[in-house]
């Protein structure tokens, strides 16, 4: 039975580019000079993965390489140097038998991995919740 794969990836990558394009870019371009200077965005952390909510922390690393305007290019390379734990122990394993990994693809295959437990996790701990209410209640 083949795993079904949410797709959400691509519409994030469509999106990021359109916001990169000439006719979609913002008036404050850093790199020439207009606006709020690049060295005055906020200095924020790039989000690590440990292998928990893998469609949240893509999300994270989107809106990161839109703040920072990240060159497609290094999206991948940026976002396996912040992975920890199991997320790294995968992802030394995929690089061996995958060349070239794209974003997207390198998404899918993180959703694919990690993403498989997210309705039963939500199920589980919905299930926990209402159990303690319970408990609680009958007090």
């Amino acid at each position: 039975m083949k795993k079904n794969i949410s797709r959400t990836c691509l519409p994030r990558t469509r999106a990021l580019r359109n916001l990169s394009s000439p006719s979609h870019r913002s008036k404050i371009e850093p790199d020439k000079g207009e606006g709020v200077p690049h060295h005055a965005l906020p200095k924020m952390l790039f989000p690590k993965f440990d292998g928990s909510h893998p469609k949240i922390w893509i999300d994270n690393c989107c809106f990161y390489f839109s703040i920072y305007n990240v060159p497609e290019r290094l999206w991948v390379s940026s976002a396996t140097m912040h992975l920890e734990g199991n997320a790294a122990k995968w992802y030394q394993a995929y690089k061996h038998t995958h060349t070239k990994i794209s974003w997207l693809t390198f998404c899918l295959a993180m959703e694919q991995q990690f993403g498989a437990d997210d309705y039963r996790n939500a199920l589980t701990e919905l299930i926990d919740l209402r159990l303690s209410v319970h408990k609680v209640t009958n007090k």
